[in-house]
């Protein structure tokens, strides 16, 4: 069957496969109601309304100790999480972020 489709018509089935496979871990990332993914516009408007410290307790009760915040951006709540990221003689590549 797929000796007779066209290159063009291969290319459509191929393309439309991976959007629908993106979509698919998309949907199914237990974390799509959190948009850190793309941006970290929502986090700075938590800043800008004030309830930054809130919004950190309840991601943290809901998603653990490490939550994404931003693409590769995360926020801690757990002393031994972050010892072992920032701790003396760790090989770990740490980037110091600023809000502003």
């Amino acid at each position: 069957m797929l000796q007779h489709l066209s290159t063009v018509s291969l290319a459509f089935i191929v393309l439309g496969t991976c959007v629908v496979y993106t979509l698919y871990l998309f949907v199914s990332d237990p974390l799509t109601d959190i948009p850190a993914r793309f941006t970290r516009l929502w986090y700075l408007f938590a800043i800008y309304k004030g309830n930054l410290k809130l919004t950190n307790i309840n991601l943290h009760k809901k998603y653990g100790p490490i939550v994404p915040i931003a693409p590769n951006e995360y926020t801690i709540d757990n002393f031994e999480a972050a010892k072992t990221i920032y701790g003396h003689g760790n090989a770990s590549v740490k980037v110091n972020h600023h809000l502003f």
